[in-house]
């Protein structure tokens, strides 16, 4: 079992570094430690689940639910849920779903406040795009203030809860099937890897 992020690794080495220097010349103890214990919270990750429901779509991320409605991508009408990542909550970022097929795409831009409108077009964002079995669903990773980079992977499939990267701070914009069932409201604050909502049959069908 696996408590810390590796994308946080090089980072708590770093701070473990600086606070055993200064501690050994007795200077700035207290900073450094507090530095590094946060450093360490922020990097914490929670252990995989197992999902074996093919209908069950996850929430990628810790964070609370900023929007649900209706938009169109890719030409298609879709249910639309925005999160927006909690600064103090677990910044790994999971698969939502099983799919066979997995593109990603990535597009470099700036580090602006997500709470800015002109955030969504300038920032830094990603789109992993999930397919099996006939249905498609879209996730838009778009970094925050707090984020230097996106950490992610590119994987030709996954599972439910596999691990796709980290997250400082941004938000995660998933565009899912319209018919899908959501289990979650405005306002919601979620946890990476509790039941976001379930596809209908038909659309795994389709």
């Amino acid at each position: 079992m696996q408590y810390i992020s590796k994308y946080g690794y090089k980072y708590i080495i770093i701070f473990a570094f600086l606070m055993f220097v200064f501690l050994a010349i007795d200077m700035f103890e207290c900073f450094f430690v507090t530095v590094f214990i946060a450093c360490v919270a922020f990097f914490r990750q929670r252990e995989s689940v197992k999902c074996t429901d093919k209908s069950q779509i996850l929430v990628p991320i810790d964070g609370k639910i900023s929007h649900i409605g209706v938009a169109e991508f890719e030409g298609q009408s879709c249910t639309k849920v925005e999160i927006d990542k909690s600064i103090f909550g677990v910044g790994v970022l999971y698969a939502v779903c099983l799919a066979k097929t997995v593109v990603l795409k990535k597009r470099h831009g700036l580090f602006l406040c997500t709470k800015m409108k002109q955030s969504n077009a300038l920032n830094q964002r990603a789109l992993y795009i999930f397919e099996d079995k006939g249905f498609k669903i879209y996730m838009r990773v778009i970094a925050g203030a707090l984020s230097r980079s996106l950490e992610l992977e590119d994987k030709p499939e996954v599972s439910p809860g596999d691990i796709l990267g980290f997250l400082g701070s941004g938000k995660v914009v998933l565009f899912l099937p319209k018919d899908i069932k959501i289990c979650v409201s405005i306002g919601e604050r979620v946890r990476s890897q509790s039941t976001l909502g379930y596809l209908e049959t038909r659309s795994m069908n389709a």
